[in-house]
């Protein structure tokens, strides 16, 4: 396959909107809807083995998610029998509109749980971080070029994308406008399995150099949220950070008790009476 080269930038500013928007479209086509199909999550689950937890079909959306499908994971031990991103706070479309990113969250908590499991991460390491979104999002980004960097995996994963290419089960997102909402179908005519790949690396990259901006703010919640706020927040898009240095207390004197002299000031006390002698 012949990589596809893609002009790094240090941010998708003001001027790169239409940039971040390119890539919510071949997010859509490549990544949501590809890792989102069953069996290619089955695959994952058949290369990849987790004892904490085992894919299952996503379920009837509800709320903000009503009408579509919401992934999930099964959790194959107690107290809590599922893992679902909107229970654990990391996925908040009232808060990021167009955070619709359940299957790839499930797809990370899976394989932390799996790299935990063969050694590959210390137990204690976090993913999903709060507070620092590119980081969030870079961490996913690696997760999944390591699936993507198991050639077994690949095997059957081409085998699955020419078939469902050829059945027309795919949906082209990129090619929706005003005038025709409904998105084409990703056309086998003009796509081949390897070819589909390729821009799934492509995707990947793109998400990376600044398209994950496209899954912060702008939702009801966030007033006058915006991306260039979120850059500022993660370092290098938009400045650095400053560290906050911790002032002890100042400690108060009683105003009758006289501050007896320190050791050296003893000291210079001695040799001025020394040489006055």
């Amino acid at each position: 396959m012949s990589k596809r080269s893609f002009e790094k930038v240090e941010i998708f500013d003001e001027g790169d909107n239409d940039r971040v928007d390119d890539f919510s479209w071949n997010f859509y086509t490549f990544i949501n809807q590809i890792f989102g199909d069953e069996d290619v999550r089955k695959l994952i689950g058949k290369h990849f083995h987790s004892e904490t937890y085992t894919f299952c079909p996503p379920v009837k959306g509800t709320g903000v998610f009503r009408g579509t499908d919401h992934h999930i994971l099964r959790k194959t031990q107690p107290p809590k029998k599922k893992w679902d991103p909107v229970d654990e706070g990391i996925q908040d479309t009232d808060k990021n509109k167009e955070d619709t990113l359940c299957q790839t969250y499930t797809i990370a908590e899976y394989m932390t749980s799996h790299l935990k499991l063969i050694g590959i991460i210390a137990p204690t390491k976090k993913i999903f971080i709060k507070s620092n979104p590119r980081m969030t999002h870079n961490n996913i980004v690696d997760i999944y070029r390591y699936i993507l960097s198991n050639n077994d995996f690949i095997t059957e994963l081409l085998q699955i994308i020419d078939k469902k290419l050829k059945e027309r089960i795919f949906n082209d997102y990129r090619t929706r406008n005003i005038d025709d909402p409904d998105p084409l179908i990703l056309s086998v005519d003009s796509n081949t399995a390897e070819k589909v790949l390729q821009k799934i690396l492509n995707t990947l990259q793109e998400w990376q150099d600044g398209g994950w901006q496209n899954f912060f703010g702008l939702g009801k919640s966030t007033e006058r949220t915006t991306r260039s706020k979120v850059r500022k927040m993660n370092p290098p898009y938009g400045g650095t950070k400053k560290r906050k240095t911790r002032r002890s207390p100042t400690r108060k004197r009683s105003p009758t008790r006289k501050r007896s002299p320190s050791r050296r000031s003893k000291r210079l006390q001695n040799k001025a009476k020394n040489k006055n002698k």
